[in-house]
């Protein structure tokens, strides 16, 4: 038994530390997320500042308010092969290298290969190229980055920074993994107490101190368990980076270890005549199983959740490669004034240079708008121009049916008809042509109803571009013509960064001279493009997150597989007795089958509750996840049983001891 126990153990710890290599690597597409961050614009084409200008800038600023930084170059060359470059200042560098980000390869059994490499910010070649800066330090700098903004936002602009991310689906990761594995650690631990226990009783009786035995116990557990600890990773950190976030591991290990004293008490408590006369007792241990169950089910219905919202909003990207490729001679545009050009320069005029912008090549420019990501509205909404609505309509038969009497120059809410007039929905689209229009540049709105069932992919631009696929939203269709001498309350409608243009670059060079553009913050950026850098980081970190739910479900299997052959250990004859009397294979499971239930319905809530607290994925995501993982638990627990059964229950019948 204590052989066996041992390579339970090197299995479970292997598993662990695989999975953190894993994580690490997921970890490493998006740590970045968890820092402050801010945008600043340093390439402007004809601005007269040098890359040491820019640079010593930076650095002298970020020593005058004690401000450590870093910026990121992420280039993803394959699936299976990565490289980040980071730019920092020598206390940021410190930082990172603190929490597993230094220079070296990790290997990934999974995912290839990710490089990572450091340099001193005073180093970095093309400083232009990045927009971004991530800041080191939690709220109680936030102060002080905000004046390292400050003194910078005249000379290179940008918004103020903001937290985008943060850690907690990490840590989440690790407390699930490691909890599942150190929990089921300690029921092999006291199965193997209560196994023995009659043997223990009588070496009691033979002379033997039982204070001695628990003191040999505990020994010979600490010291295997430590050394399997520190070397398993010796050996598998030739296949991936499995020393991430160990302090947090060893955290866990030290409070295994003194749960494992605790257990091993348990030879210190002796009642001669019960524990002579009777069998193994495992319902304290069926208990402690089940408790733990419970516990693991809230953990892994929440990173599943997560995993869940992730995976499918990668799908959803999936599924918009055609619009993107049949639109691959689009471009976004940017054109803003900089900060220090409004002495001169209004906020209207900035719109009114867009706008302008706009009307002349309106007739070679598409709006899909997503203004429900504007407005932060639950129901999808999109707004869409008239050439938009030409490739909406040829694509969907019901929509051009919808709009064949409407005239141009006015403003239609189109709305599915799955939609019904009394509900929130139908309120909300009546006021969402006055919110993005307002009535007396545009008049009233009607509201056209068109049947359900099409889909349109929605574009909004925050700090990076979110494209999102929509069934049925509620569409602003635009009917008007835009001239470019209105006044500019006439185009509080357009967000320029969320339309695409099909222009060329001469057109694109003489609208930046007639305006005087070149020293103010302008770019383009193809639509294919984006729409594969995003894809690229989507599928990855999609690819990513199932391995790492399959390591989680391994351990869920794993955990209900112990519970149910102590069923069959410690309840065999009830089960045999049921089998003989004609019960059902559910019947005869119906212990196990009931608190799995039980216990997913209160993981579901108590998840639903901790995703509320700790602002994670909630809602239809979690509910699904902990269902499905409670479907496959069902599923594993009737074909396991069935398995046991075979061999069990025959044995029982022919009086062997099991």
């Amino acid at each position: 038994m204590k052989r066996i126990k041992i390579l339970i153990f090197i299995v479970l710890l292997s598993v662990g530390f695989l999975f953190n290599g894993e994580l690490y690597m997921l970890y490493l597409d998006n740590f970045q997320e968890s820092c402050y961050q801010a945008n600043f614009y340093t390439d402007i084409p004809t601005m007269e500042v040098s890359d040491d200008r820019i640079r010593q800038d930076f650095v002298e600023t970020g020593k005058k308010h004690d401000v450590e930084f870093f910026v990121v170059d992420q280039k993803i060359h394959s699936a299976y092969e990565t490289k980040v470059t980071i730019y920092g200042t020598k206390g940021a560098l410190q930082h990172l290298s603190s929490i597993g980000i230094k220079d070296g390869k990790n290997k990934s059994l999974f995912f290839g290969e990710a490089a990572v490499h450091c340099e001193a910010f005073k180093d970095v070649k093309d400083v232009t190229k990045f927009d971004t800066y991530y800041f080191v330090g939690d709220e109680s700098k936030l102060e002080d980055i905000r004046s390292f903004k400050a003194d910078l936002i005249d000379q290179y602009s940008g918004g103020f920074p903001k937290l985008m991310g943060s850690e907690r689906e990490t840590w989440l990761n690790l407390l699930s993994v490691w909890g599942i594995i150190f929990g089921l650690m300690l029921m092999v631990t006291l199965y193997s107490i209560l196994y023995y226990k009659k043997e223990t009783i009588v070496r009691i009786i033979l002379g033997e101190s039982p204070t001695r035995m628990f003191v040999r116990n505990v020994l010979l557990d600490t010291i295997t368990f430590s050394l399997l600890f520190f070397l398993i990773p010796q050996f598998l950190n030739n296949f991936s980076n499995v020393r991430f976030k160990m302090s947090f591991v060893f955290l866990l290990l030290c409070i295994y270890l003194i749960l494992n004293i605790l257990l091993h008490a348990l030879i210190l408590r002796v009642n001669y005549k019960k524990d002579i006369a009777g069998s193994h007792d495992g319902h304290g241990l069926l208990r402690a199983s089940y408790l733990l169950k419970v516990v693991t089910t809230v953990l892994v219905t929440l990173v599943l959740a997560g995993n869940v919202v992730i995976i499918r909003d990668a799908y959803n990207l999936y599924q918009q490669k055609d619009f993107f490729e049949d639109h691959r001679d689009y471009s976004y545009y940017q054109m803003s004034y900089r900060p220090d050009s409004y002495s001169e320069k209004s906020f209207d005029d900035e719109l009114l240079i867009n706008g302008r912008f706009y009307g002349r090549f309106q007739d070679r420019a598409l709006s899909y708008m997503d203004v429900s990501r504007h407005l932060e509205s639950a129901y999808p909404a999109v707004l869409s121009n008239q050439a938009a609505m030409e490739e909406v309509k040829r694509q969907w038969p019901s929509i051009a049916e919808a709009i064949k009497g409407v005239v141009e120059g006015k403003v239609y809410i189109m709305v599915p008809s799955c939609i019904s007039v009394d509900s929130p929905e139908y309120k909300f689209a009546e006021s969402l042509g006055d919110i993005s229009f307002g009535y007396e540049d545009y008049g009233e709105k009607e509201i056209l109803i068109y049947e359900e069932g099409i889909s349109l992919t929605g574009i909004h631009r925050n700090d990076e571009y979110e494209m999102k696929t929509y069934q049925d939203p509620i569409i602003l269709f635009n009917n008007t013509v835009a001239s470019t001498d209105e006044i500019v309350t006439s185009f509080d409608w357009l967000e320029p960064c969320d339309v695409m243009y099909r222009i060329t670059t001469e057109e694109w060079q003489l609208f930046i001279e007639e305006f005087q553009l070149e020293d103010e913050i302008i770019s383009k950026s193809n639509v294919l493009d984006v729409y594969n850098h995003s894809w690229a980081i989507a599928s990855r970190n999609m690819r990513m997150l199932l391995v790492l739910s399959v390591f989680l479900l391994f351990l869920e299997m794993a955990l209900i597989m112990f519970i149910i052959r102590l069923e069959y250990q410690f309840n065999a004859v009830e089960m045999a007795l049921k089998k003989v009397h004609g019960y059902t294979l559910l019947n005869r499971n119906w212990r196990i089958l009931k608190t799995t239930v039980y216990g997913a319905l209160v993981g579901i809530l108590t998840a639903l509750f901790l995703s509320i607290v700790l602002q994670m994925p909630g809602g239809v995501p979690l509910v699904l996840a902990g269902l499905l993982m409670m479907f496959l638990e069902l599923s594993y627990i009737l074909w396991r049983a069935k398995r046991i059964e075979k061999t069990t229950i025959s044995s029982i019948l022919k009086g062997e001891k099991i």
